[in-house]
């Protein structure tokens, strides 16, 4: 009869985090599960079900990010038994703390509940309806990057503003609309003023040590795509589509 424990694995491409529920850490196949106060509420057998939760300390991680608001990537969930059994795989949909009992509370989302979403379709406008360096769009995003050294930034607001020199040789407004990218982490580019661009969402862990990626931004324009990009070629909106519907307001 197998102990009773479960395994835990959090994480993206690069951080990933080991834990287990059993009472010493536990060393399988090269990964070394820290012993946690961590524990997996009942799950449905319905695939869909996303009643599944898992509870733990308040500053375990992965969570931590979740303090503020949701991190922008993807944080996948596996779970399984002691004999290594597959219990669970999905993604945190979100998660509640309670700064009393010093306890968080994980709220998992099946990827077969992942599968009820709708998939967007393409539409007829004049904006371009691809993704900016997706396979229609083209362009290689490393032409369009800047790479910057924690040493030579400056983080403000909470880390919702990065203000670097290097940001400042680019015109206002080049980084509008892209995005910042440190390790799994990825963040909105609202805005792009001097030597500063501004962030949906603060990045986490930030310091004089890491590597910044920073894209610029599309407005979906064909003037965009033309005079900044220089893609007219592969742009995927209908710029000449007329504005007016001939049947209900004339030509």
């Amino acid at each position: 009869m197998s102990e009773n424990y479960y395994l835990f694995e959090f994480g993206a491409v690069l951080d990933r985090y080991f834990y287990t529920s059993a009472q010493t850490d536990i060393k399988k196949n090269g990964k070394i599960y820290k012993s946690e106060v961590i524990f997996l509420n009942e799950l449905g057998k319905d695939s869909l079900n996303d009643d599944a939760s898992i509870g733990c300390g308040f500053d375990c991680e992965p969570v931590n990010l979740y303090k503020e608001f949701n991190p922008s990537t993807n944080i996948n969930v596996k779970v399984m038994d002691a004999e290594e059994k597959l219990l669970f795989y999905g993604r945190i949909a979100s998660v509640e703390f309670d700064a009393v009992k010093g306890t968080a509370n994980i709220r998992l989302s099946t990827l077969g509940a992942l599968m009820k979403g709708k998939i967007p379709t393409r539409t007829f406008s004049r904006e371009c309806g691809f993704e900016l360096f997706d396979e229609n769009c083209a362009l290689n995003k490393k032409n369009f990057s800047l790479t910057l050294l924690g040493s030579e930034c400056e983080f403000l607001e909470n880390f919702t503003q990065i203000k670097s020199a290097k940001i400042a040789k680019f015109k206002d407004g080049w980084f509008l609309g892209g995005y910042i990218s440190f390790n799994n982490q990825h963040s909105y580019i609202m805005q792009h003023t001097g030597d500063t661009v501004f962030l949906m969402f603060p990045l986490k862990k930030l310091d004089k040590n890491v590597i910044l990626y920073i894209y610029a931004g599309c407005d979906k324009l064909l003037n965009t795509c033309k005079n900044k990009f220089k893609n007219a070629i592969n742009y995927g909106g209908f710029p000449f589509v007329p504005g007016k519907n001939p049947v209900t307001q004339g030509y």
